[in-house]
């Protein structure tokens, strides 16, 4: 049995439990699923009726919608039900904390644009730890060497290894293509 958040349905509150330290790190992608738990009814509204999501900001202070597609009532407590966010790649897009709320809605029936009622939850938040995205900054920054490494390849006629340039015929084209190999940029470093 997972470890929920649970979401106290008369005080707007969450508890989150010890073992959920962290909603990810930078750039994770549908790795992390973080399981919810809360009471079925709210002031007499059965609340399993209505579309469950997640509002969140990540720590750039960009905000952006989960839309919860496993809304279920608890097989062992009807009186309750449980659901997971997906963490996508935007709430991990930054270090820092991400903020999020549990917001449940109801449609009008026959005008689904119309929200007829609504239950959030106050502002929680959990952190996204430092990671390491190189392939898009090292291909931005050193587009030059990597297009004219590109074209020394496509000149070579084939990939046949009896084609390809020797480390010593590369080591020579360096100083044609970076002056000062030293200062060859690596994700800004």
């Amino acid at each position: 049995m997972p470890d929920y958040i649970v979401v106290n349905d008369d005080l707007r509150t969450m508890q989150i439990p010890s073992s959920i330290v962290l909603l990810g790190v930078e750039s994770d992608d549908d790795v992390n699923k973080i399981p919810f738990q809360m009471p079925k009814e709210y002031s007499g509204f059965d609340l399993s009726t209505f579309e469950a999501r997640i509002n969140y900001m990540n720590a750039n202070g960009d905000g952006d919608v989960y839309i919860v597609d496993d809304l279920a009532v608890d097989g062992d407590d009807p009186s309750l039900m449980t659901f997971t966010w997906l963490v996508g790649r935007n709430a991990c897009a930054y270090k820092g904390n991400t903020k999020f709320i549990v917001c449940l809605k109801k449609f009008d029936i026959t005008n689904p644009d119309v929200v007829v009622q609504e239950f959030n939850t106050t502002v929680y938040s959990l952190p996204v730890l430092e990671g390491l995205e190189t392939t898009e900054a090292v291909e931005q920054q050193n587009a030059d060497i990597i297009e004219h490494i590109l074209n020394l390849l496509d000149e070579s006629g084939t990939m046949d290894p009896a084609n390809y340039y020797t480390k010593a015929e590369t080591d020579a084209l360096i100083p044609t293509v970076l002056p000062n190999p030293e200062q060859l940029i690596i994700n800004g470093t």
